[in-house]
């Protein structure tokens, strides 16, 4: 777990971990949200290419924690259950 009452070097290592983690994602976030306003291409024509961007990113993702040994995201049956309510969004 990352949170502890008692400060050890162990977790002070995963609290450092999840902020670098945490500030990954707010970039993200922010590229996410402010890419689509600093080009002249209206929403219509830049909702395909920012979805298979998320695509990408979220194969990448799961391909990346299976390498940590992780049990990936790509052999649950619910992600891709989740596929069919993404596809109504």
């Amino acid at each position: 777990t990352v949170w502890s009452e008692h400060k050890t070097k162990e977790n002070s290592k995963l609290i450092t971990q999840a902020v670098g983690w945490l500030a990954v994602g707010e970039i993200g976030y922010w590229v996410y949200s402010a890419a689509p306003q600093a080009t002249p291409v209206d929403g219509m024509h830049a909702f395909l290419p920012q979805a298979i961007g998320m695509v990408i990113v979220g194969v990448v993702y799961a391909v990346f924690l299976s390498m940590k040994g992780e049990k990936s995201a790509l052999t649950e049956a619910i992600s891709y259950k989740q596929i069919i309510s993404g596809f109504f969004f």
